[in-house]
């Protein structure tokens, strides 16, 4: 299990992609409510922000390995996800600077913008999640 969420070679269909992103909701759901639930019944330590920090590490590291194996099914290079990232911290960061580096007149076309690459990126993993993958062999197996 642990070589499938950690190995970057080979491909990962639809399905397998969509079980992936429904178990990790379903991990932070039980992170975030499950202590709730169990306080009244048993003592359990504080995970506190280490426990926080190796999910969260955990998650990044195996979302990178899935969705590299994913783009290898519809015979895309890995490479593309880093694009991705880097368009999803260009709009993060024009979110949060947006009143810094812009004069007021400015803000609404940069919000524009901002919406746009916000919308593509979703579409993108949309399309990670419905498009087929190709068929039989490809460059990555």
């Amino acid at each position: 299990m642990l070589d499938y969420l950690l190995s970057f070679e080979g491909r990962t269909g639809r399905g397998g992609y969509f079980a992936f992103g429904l178990v990790w909701i379903l991990i932070w759901v039980a992170y975030f409510i499950g202590p709730f639930f169990l306080a009244a019944y048993i003592s359990l330590p504080d995970l506190g922000f280490i426990g926080f920090f190796l999910l969260l590490l955990g998650m990044v590291v195996s979302s990178f390995a899935v969705t590299v194996r994913r783009l290898h099914d519809l015979d895309l290079s890995g490479w593309v996800i880093l694009v991705m990232i880097l368009l999803g911290i260009l709009n993060a960061g024009l979110m949060f600077y947006r009143e810094f580096l812009f004069e007021a007149a400015q803000i609404f076309q940069i919000s524009t913008v901002m919406f746009l690459l916000s919308l593509f990126l979703h579409c993108f993993y949309v399309l990670l999640l419905v498009w087929p993958g190709s068929e039989g062999i490809n460059r990555y197996g």
